[in-house]
């Protein structure tokens, strides 16, 4: 097996990284932005949730959470747009829909040609 070089793992995780924003200075302007977010994200659609990212290691030098360290303990924060299950279930049931009923289409289509066909041979 390849191992793979930390560029290109670093590339990897960028291209197919869950969250939206990252690296927000957890300061007044960092966390003004995030109140902005929430305050015009379609809720209707969208969740919005917020983490910490690197430890604040002079405030917190032997500290460790098995769940990550919560945002007022960090240097940074990231922010996670989640589409509501609810959203992406219902596209997920639309897309599947639309598929059998387009093979189905093309199966009836097919049967009838070869309906045409049996009754000229005959």
């Amino acid at each position: 097996m390849d191992k793979k070089t930390n560029q290109e793992k670093y590339a990897h995780y960028k291209k197919h990284s869950r969250y939206q924003f990252c690296e927000i200075p957890n300061d007044e302007e960092g966390k003004a932005f995030v109140e902005l977010l929430r305050k015009f994200i379609n809720r209707e659609r969208y969740n919005i949730r917020v983490k910490g990212q690197y430890l604040d290691k002079e405030k917190y030098p032997d500290t460790y959470w098995d769940k990550g360290a919560p945002p007022h303990a960090c240097t940074h924060l990231r922010v996670y747009i989640d589409e509501k299950p609810d959203i992406k279930h219902n596209a997920w049931v639309a897309q599947q829909t639309y598929g059998v009923a387009s093979a189905i289409t093309i199966l009836e289509n097919k049967l009838n040609s070869l309906k045409g066909m049996y009754k000229d041979g005959v």
